[in-house]
């Protein structure tokens, strides 16, 4: 535990609410991630646009998350996202903004603190595949295809239950 942050150790301990990285060990872990820290959000503030890009996954530690999708507006040249509808307010420990970080694709909603002193994990996970962490990469990846697979599956049931 010497030499790691606080934010590290907490990463570290609710690592098993983490399914792309709950199948790694410690040093795993820490081989892949990087700027791992708390952050603090005021009620409403905002933590990542839609279609917004950046490296950022997160956890939550304290408080909820509200997740938003808006619709495109164009008002001349001005392309704004509007009229958001709350998709889910996650509770602690849920993860979001992984798969943006993963794949470095646009974001797909907003996320916003829904609670005043909102406490969350940030990291950036290492895109610098090498020899040394390969095999950790594999395994990473493996799990987030086994979670697609999983979404998929269960959106084509609601699709098909719509369908009959």
């Amino acid at each position: 535990m010497a030499g790691r942050s606080n934010a590290e150790n907490t990463l570290l301990k609710i690592k098993s609410s983490i399914p792309f990285i709950s199948k790694l060990s410690d040093g795993e872990i820490l081989a892949i991630v990087r700027d791992v820290q708390f952050k603090k959000y005021n009620k409403f503030e905002v933590i990542f646009e839609q279609d917004s890009r950046d490296e950022e996954a997160f956890i939550v530690v304290k408080g909820r998350v509200n997740i938003a999708v808006g619709e495109l507006q164009r008002i001349g040249l001005l392309e704004r996202f509007a009229n958001f509808q709350t998709i889910v307010n996650l509770p602690v420990k849920s993860v979001f903004g992984e798969m943006s970080a993963i794949t470095g694709e646009k974001r797909s909603a907003r996320a916003t603190a829904y609670d005043p002193d909102t406490m969350l994990i940030s990291f950036k996970i290492d895109d610098d595949i090498n020899d040394e962490n390969a095999d950790v990469f594999i395994k990473m990846y493996k799990e987030v295809v086994d979670i697609l697979s999983d979404k998929l599956r269960k959106t084509n049931e609601v699709a098909l239950k719509k369908g009959n």
